[in-house]
């Protein structure tokens, strides 16, 4: 999917879906803690479109290298970015008409774009490199807890279906040197703090 398409559904749900009911207390950023661990340094901004319902948009640079530092063992540097739209449906019926807060479902897509170096440094140093494009579309299961109107703590779960798309020298390599991310994905988790406005 093109970036121009990504960008035009993250407008459309902020302008016309949340736009017309935000105030106080109703928007959110926040970032996944988690995410440095895994070389995705961004942020997500959530607006509530209604008393239960929350869109979310989020983004991440990403700059992640897998292998050791040895020179003995291949290594693969990703560099690229991500973004994240989402709808989320909060389960919980608060008498204090709080919003964006309790037990959440909800589903989302993804879009990635990441430049690829594949260095082996055995037996003379060699680099390829290569372009992967992933979409993926998934649900969303977590539980988000606003303290003292202003700190937002969340945790979540985000399996979600990925088709991916591998372009550039890498598709010569036999076998292809890059893991691609193809099919159910388990490991997207995360541990966001933020700010409530």
């Amino acid at each position: 999917m093109p970036i121009r398409y990504v960008v035009s559904i993250c407008c459309f749900l902020f302008v016309f879906v949340g736009g017309g009911s935000m105030q106080a207390q109703n928007v959110i950023v926040k970032t996944n803690l988690l995410g440095f661990l895994s070389g995705n340094y961004g942020a997500a901004a959530e607006i509530a479109a209604g008393k239960k319902v929350g869109i979310l948009i989020g983004g991440n640079y990403v700059s992640a290298k897998q292998g050791d530092d040895t020179g003995f063992s291949v290594s693969t540097q990703e560099t690229g970015y991500n973004i994240t739209p989402e709808v989320r449906f909060y389960l919980s019926n608060r008498i204090d008409g709080g919003n964006l807060q309790g037990l959440f479902l909800g589903a989302n897509l993804l879009y990635e774009k990441l430049n690829l170096r594949i260095t082996n440094p055995m037996p003379d140093t060699t680099s390829v490199t290569g372009q992967a494009t992933n979409f993926g579309y998934g649900a969303v299961i977590g539980h988000q807890w606003i303290f003292n109107r202003r700190f937002a703590v969340e945790l979540f779960f985000n399996p979600y279906f990925n088709s991916p798309s591998i372009t550039g020298d890498l598709t010569l390599q036999t076998p292809q040197p890059y893991e691609e991310k193809r099919g159910i994905q388990w490991r997207r988790i995360g541990v966001s703090v933020g700010i409530a406005f």
